[in-house]
């Protein structure tokens, strides 16, 4: 008797091996993602930010956006704020993300939380497609649809083509099957997300689906 009671105790003492192996579990890699605009106002930045929006919803709840830092606070969600702390004077939280106007290499490089970078108009992509996993091409209806098939032709790398995004997309169809995802006209939907808010509407729908092709690139990478 004393026996059983002996290994009773210690069986009912020992730790679960699941919280052990839940323990041990580390988190998959953040992804790099490289927003570039075709065209002067075609919405890079609605776009960047409205991916970090979705990327930080599925992972930890914040992202990084690069941007020119502010001087004013906006509101902004807890994560966001540890995070804009945590990376200094040069990062400012915004809704459910901290725009950084620093070095973000070193952030690509270690993975702890998606980063998106935000390649305007005129800006040379090359510095951000060596860091991204995926990149985004975002063009509007003004931008000639076979500039947008040479850009991104030119664009691609290592047999993944960059996602073509048509922003504020209309009927209009001169552009074929060109664009991955076509973005309705949702002014509300890109305020929000310029706020690091979740996005609504066409935009909303539009982040998830490009959200899965950035998140599947990191996996495949």
């Amino acid at each position: 008797m004393s026996g059983v009671l002996a290994r009773a105790e210690a069986w009912l003492l020992e730790p679960a091996p699941a919280r052990a192996v839940a323990a041990s579990r580390s988190a998959p890699p953040a992804a790099v993602v490289a927003v570039i605009g075709l065209g002067r106002g075609c919405g890079t930045t609605t776009v960047a930010r409205a991916i970090g929006v979705e990327l930080a919803r599925r992972c930890g709840g914040a992202a990084v956006v690069t941007a020119a830092a502010a001087a004013h606070v906006s509101l902004a969600t807890s994560p966001a704020r540890r995070l804009a702390r945590g990376l200094g004077h040069e990062a400012r939280p915004c809704g459910r993300l901290a725009l950084y106007g620093g070095e973000v290499a070193a952030l690509a490089l270690t993975r702890e939380v998606p980063v998106v970078l935000d390649v305007g108009h005129g800006t040379a992509p090359e510095a951000a497609l060596a860091l991204a996993d995926r990149a985004l091409l975002v063009a509007s209806p003004e931008v000639e649809p076979a500039l947008v098939g040479v850009a991104a032709r030119s664009l691609a790398r290592d047999a993944l083509a960059p996602l073509i995004v048509l922003n504020r997309a209309t009927e209009d169809e001169h552009w074929g099957e060109l664009p991955d995802v076509r973005v309705g006209e949702t002014r509300l939907g890109a305020r929000l997300a310029l706020a690091g808010r979740d996005p609504l509407g066409a935009l909303g729908s539009a982040v998830g689906v490009l959200a899965d092709a950035c998140e599947g690139a990191v996996v495949d990478a």
